[in-house]
Protein backbone atom coordinates (compact mmCIF):
# COMPACT_ATOMS: atom_id res chain seq x y z
CA UNK A 1 0.00 0.00 0.00
CA UNK A 2 1.56 3.38 -0.70
CA UNK A 3 -0.09 6.62 0.51
CA UNK A 4 0.03 9.62 -1.99
CA UNK A 5 0.24 12.62 -0.10
CA UNK A 6 -1.75 16.06 -0.72
CA UNK A 7 0.20 18.37 -2.36
CA UNK A 8 -2.57 21.32 -2.42
CA UNK A 9 -5.40 22.70 -1.14
CA UNK A 10 -9.00 21.35 -1.30
CA UNK A 11 -10.24 20.67 -4.34
CA UNK A 12 -13.37 23.06 -5.30
CA UNK A 13 -12.00 25.71 -2.07
CA UNK A 14 -11.12 28.06 -4.37
CA UNK A 15 -12.06 29.05 -8.26
CA UNK A 16 -8.22 29.60 -9.61
CA UNK A 17 -6.03 26.79 -7.93
CA UNK A 18 -2.82 25.50 -9.11
CA UNK A 19 -1.70 22.06 -7.80
CA UNK A 20 1.54 20.15 -7.97
CA UNK A 21 1.48 16.95 -9.86
CA UNK A 22 2.38 13.19 -8.41
CA UNK A 23 2.59 10.49 -11.08
CA UNK A 24 1.34 6.63 -9.94
CA UNK A 25 1.60 3.90 -12.48
CA UNK A 26 -1.76 2.05 -11.80
CA UNK A 27 -1.91 -2.03 -13.04
CA UNK A 28 -4.36 -4.43 -13.61
CA UNK A 29 -5.28 -5.66 -10.31
CA UNK A 30 -4.34 -1.79 -8.12
CA UNK A 31 -6.94 -0.38 -6.10
CA UNK A 32 -6.74 3.62 -5.84
CA UNK A 33 -8.92 4.71 -3.00
CA UNK A 34 -9.83 8.56 -2.53
CA UNK A 35 -11.65 9.73 0.80
CA UNK A 36 -12.65 13.11 2.20
CA UNK A 37 -11.12 14.31 6.20
CA UNK A 38 -14.76 13.26 6.58
CA UNK A 39 -13.93 9.73 7.28
CA UNK A 40 -10.37 10.28 8.92
CA UNK A 41 -11.53 13.00 11.03
CA UNK A 42 -14.70 11.35 12.14
CA UNK A 43 -14.96 11.18 15.80
CA UNK A 44 -15.98 8.30 18.42
CA UNK A 45 -17.67 9.26 21.74
CA UNK A 46 -13.78 9.91 23.46
CA UNK A 47 -13.32 12.54 20.62
CA UNK A 48 -10.53 9.92 18.96
CA UNK A 49 -11.10 10.16 15.20
CA UNK A 50 -10.95 7.05 13.04
CA UNK A 51 -7.89 8.27 11.12
CA UNK A 52 -5.83 6.91 8.62
CA UNK A 53 -4.06 3.50 10.02
CA UNK A 54 -8.33 2.04 10.89
CA UNK A 55 -9.15 3.23 7.13
CA UNK A 56 -6.10 1.82 5.68
CA UNK A 57 -6.48 -1.52 7.78
CA UNK A 58 -10.24 -1.99 6.40
CA UNK A 59 -9.10 -1.18 2.64
CA UNK A 60 -6.68 -3.70 2.94
CA UNK A 61 -8.42 -6.36 4.69
CA UNK A 62 -11.32 -5.87 2.00
CA UNK A 63 -9.32 -4.52 -1.34
CA UNK A 64 -9.81 -7.88 -3.00
CA UNK A 65 -14.05 -7.69 -2.72
CA UNK A 66 -16.15 -5.68 -5.48
CA UNK A 67 -16.18 -2.04 -4.79
CA UNK A 68 -19.33 -2.40 -3.45
CA UNK A 69 -18.23 -4.10 -0.69
CA UNK A 70 -15.12 -2.50 0.17
CA UNK A 71 -17.52 1.20 0.20
CA UNK A 72 -19.95 -0.84 2.69
CA UNK A 73 -17.07 -2.16 4.85
CA UNK A 74 -15.59 1.20 5.62
CA UNK A 75 -19.31 2.79 6.12
CA UNK A 76 -20.00 0.13 8.94
CA UNK A 77 -16.32 0.33 10.41
CA UNK A 78 -17.21 4.11 10.18
CA UNK A 79 -20.29 3.89 12.05
CA UNK A 80 -19.06 1.40 14.92
CA UNK A 81 -16.03 3.32 15.36
CA UNK A 82 -17.89 6.35 15.83
CA UNK A 83 -20.82 4.42 17.90
CA UNK A 84 -23.56 6.94 17.66
CA UNK A 85 -21.41 9.71 17.22
CA UNK A 86 -23.00 11.69 13.96
CA UNK A 87 -20.35 12.06 11.52
CA UNK A 88 -19.90 13.86 8.40
CA UNK A 89 -20.44 10.65 6.41
CA UNK A 90 -23.81 9.97 8.62
CA UNK A 91 -25.63 13.45 8.23
CA UNK A 92 -28.31 13.65 5.58
CA UNK A 93 -29.09 16.62 3.97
Amino acid sequence: MQRLEANGLPIGLFPVVEYGRVEVTLGPGDLLVLYTDGITEAANPENDEFGLDRLQAVVQEHAQEPLVALAVAIETALEVFADGTPTATTARW
